[in-house]
């Protein structure tokens, strides 16, 4: 596939997260047969807390058991429900069959809720070796607690793309010459073009 063709399908993607964040039908998708929720900031976090592999790219039966049991549409499961789904984990990882699709179903699932997240051009890019003051999330749900007069609980139960759309809307209409920079998936886009078309006119 293209460049042209790959950027313009991947901003299809983004651009219908973005509508999904606010749509009444769009709040569930699915990881292999499971229908689970947007990943919204209390799971994530929940997620970071028992340290899930997937988070960190460690995929193993009990780490994709775990992310389907937070994610899924009908949270909190029973002990029945999780077993039902620990059997069908164990048989896709004994036999291979839909390995392959629940791999790429829960990394969409996952790489999607943070399309929205945003970036300015005045971020600095150098590494800081400092602590933050305040986690991340928890700074984007205290910033839309506070512009939307909602309790931090009812915005940690908001999926994550909705959470980071409303923030930027926030900054862009309260920060002067605030400038959101593109999302990230679509500047790497760029930059592998880029390199691409650098390494072809060196080596041609």
């Amino acid at each position: 596939m293209s460049f042209y063709n790959q950027y313009q399908a991947k901003r299809q993607e983004i651009e219908q997260s973005r509508l999904n964040a606010f749509s009444s039908v769009g709040l569930a998708s699915r990881i292999g047969p499971y229908i689970v929720r947007s990943l919204t900031a209390r799971a994530w976090i929940d997620l970071r807390v028992v340290k899930n592999g997937i988070l960190s790219g460690k995929i193993s039966e009990f780490a994709i058991c775990q992310y389907i049991f937070r994610n899924h549409v009908n949270y909190p499961l029973s002990n029945w429900q999780k077993f039902k789904i620990e059997r069908k984990i164990a048989k896709v990882f004994r036999t291979g069959q839909d390995a392959d699709q629940f791999a790429e179903d829960i990394n969409n699932h996952l790489n999607s809720a943070f399309y929205e997240m945003p970036e300015s051009a005045s971020n600095r890019t150098t590494t800081s070796f400092k602590l933050p003051e305040v986690e991340g999330i928890v700074g984007a749900i205290d910033e839309l607690a506070a512009r939307y007069g909602q309790h931090p609980d009812d915005i940690a139960d908001m999926p994550m793309t909705k959470i980071f759309a409303l923030q930027k809307a926030g900054r862009l209409s309260t920060i002067p010459n605030y400038k959101i920079l593109e999302p990230k998936v679509l500047r790497d886009l760029k930059s592998e073009a880029l390199k691409a078309k650098r390494e072809a006119k060196e080596n041609g």
